[in-house]
């Protein structure tokens, strides 16, 4: 069976700044996700307002977190460990909307 991969998409809440906003992901939530014993991989992509900007497009997220695991069941048992359970309250205190798709990847190169 392929990889689960679980790709988020992450609206800071009104009233951060950007600098806030990314300080309080890398540094306070991360180690929740880092901590979950069946994770293969975690990584965070922070928007580049400056590219965005010189695009001309709308930023309606402000990050993007991926996390890889082995099965859905894997994933499932750190969603609903002590760790698991902490960072999901943690994320509802400094985001404002998460959509969670979840992903099979295929590479292509």
């Amino acid at each position: 069976m392929a990889d689960v991969n679980i790709i988020s998409l992450i609206k800071m809440k009104p009233g951060q700044t950007r600098e806030e906003f990314e300080k309080r992901w890398l540094e306070g939530h991360t180690p929740f996700g880092k901590s979950w014993k069946n994770a293969k991989n975690y990584q965070v992509f922070l928007i580049n307002e400056d590219v965005q900007g010189k695009q001309g497009d709308p930023i309606p997220f402000d990050g993007i977190g991926i996390m890889t695991w082995d099965s859905y069941e894997a994933m499932i048992e750190d969603f609903e460990s002590e760790q698991g359970v902490a960072g999901f309250a943690d994320g509802a205190k400094f985001m404002d909307a998460c959509l969670n798709l979840y992903c099979t990847e295929y590479k292509q190169k």
